[in-house]
């Protein structure tokens, strides 16, 4: 089984199956072993498929949070994609919620960079109406999807939503954008990072001359992902059209156009494209203004039997950033600037449910609530309440942050974490002395209040409440934790508190802020109710 290849391949003993392998030193090297496992599949099938059939193209039905995915269930697909084992992708961003929708595709675009078609997986049937399906499809496609691609093909979808797409979305002719030939297109040297974009010619030829550069790299701060430019940058492209690709048919000819678009689709003006006398193929020059463009090739391919297609091939997206934003990055790398009288209570802007925990808090007198964009100790030092929602990408809270955030704590901190960011699914406990971590997610809504306890305040003992998402994690306790709210079926732990040298900690395995879909909710009730007792206890 499972167990004994495990300890075979990575000679390790595990005495305790599975829990020794879901957290600790022993759970990372399960979740790394797991995903080489789904990885060294992937890369089979793909290479095999494509010896057998070079025409053959190779897809996944991917989940759509690829940042967390890795640690959490060992799909690597930023991984399949980088290395070509994927002809096209199709991330199942399955949610009703368009403000997530667009999270997930501007990061799915970026991770893509122009490697392989994206298709965008919409949740047709979580679509209240077919309006709302269109809205989707009209904003994965202004973000720079190539395609999408609908789940569930269901009586709903064939009879209400595949006749709304007929009438606009869908009813012009379109080919598939992996079948085309091959595009070579050449970029300009990008930015590697916020402190390159920010530094003039002058700081570079500076820093070059004292033999800086080294020490410049260590303070780097955000790495771009992409191909990245300021503004008021020439761009310079080359582009070379291959006729030939992997179609079932041989290719005889290609030919077409060049443009710039925006990532909307929508044309750019101004551009120029010419053919040099040596080389062949095409230059294309631009200075856009801030905004993300791709250079596009379109035309036909003709083949042998007289037969032809369309096709139209997109470059890496380019994006120009403005100087507006290079210092709202910038604003980001160092600690929040905050002014106001109340508790300080800094919140991680991108976990699951930051904004309607953050838009509750602010309605609760004597709080000052703020988004924090990392974890240095001049960031927590400004915080007297630290609020960390499971990460979209469990990799932002790594090992050094955690360190940072339990030091915080033991000297006085406040730290509220809440569903997998406890220490489940690819997050670790950061202060275990409270909460070990997660054990299970079961498939219940239903809580009771087992302790008397200022988080359970307004909540006298045995109240049973439901909270919006469909699951919850139960905990395992720490030395200190006590545990005040239980799983309402079986009396599993969900919330525990506990204290750890001066700070206090509460550990809840609700997806506050969250319901169906992963989409944003403000919470009600009960949950309401604990979390803003968890942060008055807290702020005490």
């Amino acid at each position: 089984g499972c167990k004994e290849r495990f300890e075979k391949d990575e000679g390790v003993t595990v005495a305790q199956w599975p829990d020794d392998v879901l957290t600790g030193d022993l759970g990372a090297k399960f979740r790394d072993w797991r995903c080489f496992q789904i990885t060294r599949l992937v890369k089979a099938v793909s290479e095999e498929a494509h010896k057998l059939k070079p025409h053959v193209k190779v897809s996944a039905a991917v989940w759509g949070e690829w940042r967390s995915t890795r640690t959490s269930i060992g799909q690597d697909s930023r991984l399949w994609i980088e290395k070509g084992y994927l002809d096209f992708v199709c991330p199942m961003d399955y949610t009703p919620d368009l403000g997530y929708l667009r999270k997930l595709v501007t990061m799915q675009v970026d991770a893509v960079d122009g490697r392989m078609p994206l298709y965008i997986g919409l949740g047709a049937y979580q679509q209240p109406n077919e309006a709302a399906l269109l809205d989707q499809v009209a904003l994965s496609r202004w973000l720079g999807g190539d395609g999408f691609v609908l789940f569930q093909y269901d009586l709903n979808t064939a009879t209400a939503h595949l006749p709304a797409l007929r009438e606009g979305a869908t009813s012009a002719h379109a080919s598939m954008p992996h079948h085309a030939p091959e595009v070579l297109f050449t970029y300009p040297k990008g930015l590697r990072n916020l402190a390159e974009a920010r530094t003039s010619w002058f700081g570079k030829l500076w820093a070059w001359l004292f033999r800086r550069a080294g020490a410049a790299a260590k303070k780097s701060g955000k790495q771009f992902e992409g191909l990245t430019l300021k503004e008021r940058t020439k761009v310079l492209v080359g582009v070379q059209l291959i006729p030939k690709g992997n179609f079932r048919k041989p290719v005889k000819a290609a030919a077409g156009d060049v443009s710039v678009e925006a990532l909307s689709g929508e044309p750019v003006k101004g551009f120029k494209a010419w053919k040099p006398w040596f080389g062949g193929g095409w230059r294309v020059k631009f200075r856009p203004p801030p905004g993300s463009f791709r250079v596009v090739v379109a035309g036909k391919v003709a083949f042998h039997d007289g037969t032809s297609q369309p096709f139209a091939v997109k470059s890496r997206v380019i994006r120009i950033l403005s100087r507006a934003s290079l210092a709202e990055l910038a604003a980001r790398e160092g600690p929040p600037k905050v002014s106001g009288p109340g508790t300080r209570v800094g919140l991680w802007h991108d976990g699951h449910g930051a904004r309607p925990i953050l838009d509750a808090l602010k309605l609760m007198p004597g709080l000052n609530p703020f988004f924090i964009y990392n974890f240095d100790e001049a960031t927590l030092d400004v915080c007297q309440v630290l609020v960390l929602p499971q990460a979209r990408n469990a990799s932002d809270v790594d090992a050094e942050a955690r360190l940072r955030i339990r030091k915080w704590v033991e000297s006085g901190g406040r730290l509220l974490v809440t569903h997998a960011a406890v220490g489940y699914r690819g997050h670790e406990p950061i202060v275990p002395d409270v909460c070990l971590g997660g054990l299970e997610a079961p498939r219940r809504t239903a809580c009771l209040v087992v302790a008397d306890h200022p988080l359970t305040k307004n909540l006298p003992l045995n109240t049973r409440f439901e909270h919006s998402y469909f699951d919850h994690i139960t905990l395992s306790r720490g030395a200190s934790g006590a545990v005040v709210v239980a799983d309402a079926a079986d009396k599993s732990p969900v919330v525990i508190v506990g204290e750890c040298g001066k700070g206090r900690v509460v550990a809840s395995g609700m997806a506050t802020g969250i319901t169906k879909g992963d989409a944003d909710c403000p919470p009600t009730g009960g949950e309401l109710q604990v979390l803003l007792n968890a942060i008055g206890w807290l702020a005490e």
